[in-house]
């Protein structure tokens, strides 16, 4: 890929060189000029990158609910829910914040636990991991009983703690699943398995980018108390 920043350099030489005669103010607008173009094609650029990005993750989207929805048996009520949840998670992969505790995004901490209280829409600026229970956000639920939506935690405090959001199965019988996770990478959607941990306990272990790397755990598997609201009402 050209360097810009050398080719602008560039321009602007054979510019000045060609305008070398020419009165200041002519060699001021050319200048001008070639700094709007450049502008307008950079700008052009990065709305045609991120209108590609958006076409790939509403087609991988529509796959990740296909495979989602298949495996709710909640009311109608929750699953609509469980929707609007992946919608606020591609909405962030999208906007790509970076993973920075100490700031905050559109009003939550930009971490794992501040991704998870967004989606949650839970007080800003969000919850740490290790608060998600304590303070009423979740309750603890069965590994089974995972849906899309619902969270995976390690309880950890500040930079011990790290959170996921459960999108599907993709093997239950081998505890296979995809999630989101935010990193120092980013917002990005990783396959994990369930690894055994003690007699009771689970790890995480990713089986694809990083297949040598496991959790520390243990993580539990978490719902958000909204969902058991709405199944109450329902």
């Amino acid at each position: 890929m050209i360097n810009r920043s050398k080719l602008l350099v560039f321009i602007l030489l054979i510019l000045l060189v060609s305008l070398a005669c020419a009165p200041l103010d002519t060699i001021k607008e050319a200048v001008k000029d070639l700094g709007r173009n450049m502008v307008n094609e950079l700008e052009a650029e990065a709305e045609q990158m991120a209108q590609d990005k958006w076409d790939e993750i509403k087609l991988q989207m529509e796959d990740m609910a296909d495979d989602a929805f298949a495996q709710l048996e909640t009311g109608a009520e929750e699953q609509l829910e469980r929707i609007n949840i992946l919608g606020r998670a591609v909405e962030w992969e999208v906007k790509n914040p970076v993973y920075n505790p100490e700031v905050l995004f559109e009003g939550y901490t930009s971490n794992d636990s501040g991704f998870i209280s967004y989606l949650w829409e839970l007080d800003q600026p969000g919850l740490d991991a290790s608060q998600f229970v304590s303070e009423g956000a979740a309750e603890v639920i069965l590994i089974d009983d995972l849906h899309m939506g619902d969270a995976i935690n390690n309880n950890g405090y500040g930079e011990f703690g790290h959170m996921l959001m459960f999108i599907s199965w993709v093997d239950k019988p081998e505890m296979n699943f995809s999630a989101y996770e935010f990193t120092s990478d980013g917002i990005e959607r990783n396959n994990f398995t369930f690894v055994p941990l003690g007699e009771s306990d689970w790890t995480i272990q990713q089986f694809e980018n990083d297949p040598d790397f496991i959790a520390k755990g243990p993580y539990e598997a978490q719902k958000w108390v909204s969902f058991a609201d709405i199944t109450e009402e329902e």
